[in-house]
């Protein structure tokens, strides 16, 4: 197997971990949640669900999809179970930039350039 050829499998590797990660943010109730996390440490369904006005089964549903995608991570406190951002991939801050372009414009971040560093690095 040539250099080549094993360069080429983690390139298709890599893109299709950034599809499913793009995926998982290509809903409009996973980008409110994103948003609310994107501000705090950490939030319980519930607390989310309250949040979002999303109902509560439908939260834990997205919430699920955005874990299993390595967008969320998870922690039980007893019986609550908490759920916070992964440490931030350059998709995932991408769209956080573009969710909030004022606010993160004003410290020198631009969302499309970012966006495509991401998925160059992807």
């Amino acid at each position: 197997m040539t250099s080549s050829h094993n360069s080429q499998r983690f390139v298709t590797g890599n893109l299709r971990q950034t599809e499913r990660v793009l995926r998982a943010l290509a809903n409009q109730r996973r980008l409110s949640i994103l948003e609310l996390l994107a501000d705090t440490k950490a939030y319980t369904v519930g607390d989310i669900a309250a949040r979002t006005h999303i109902p509560f089964m439908s939260t834990s549903q997205h919430l699920q999809v955005l874990e299993t995608n390595g967008v969320l991570e998870r922690r039980r406190d007893y019986n609550n179970m908490y759920y916070q951002l992964a440490p931030k991939s350059a998709i995932v801050e991408a769209v956080l930039v573009s969710l909030r372009p004022q606010k993160r414009r004003s410290s020198g971040w631009s969302s499309v350039p970012t966006l495509k560093r991401a998925l160059r690095t992807k």
